[in-house]
């Protein structure tokens, strides 16, 4: 059975990517414009979605 998350991410500053998943995708989006305009930072935040397959085949959108 297939299952699709969705990753909030960036790249960051070098020191690795910021990333944080969820099973609901309004969640990561609330949590991505949250992290955008929040005062930490001036990075932009992306949701990914990805698709896990039982085989281990996993797609990302």
């Amino acid at each position: 059975m297939k299952k699709t998350i969705y990753v909030v991410n960036n790249p960051g500053y070098g020191d690795g990517p910021i990333m944080e998943a969820f099973v609901n995708k309004k969640d990561a989006e609330k949590v991505a414009d949250k992290w955008t305009n929040d005062d930490v930072d001036d990075l932009e935040y992306f949701v990914t979605a990805v698709t896990l397959h039982p085989e281990g085949d996993n797609e990302v959108d």
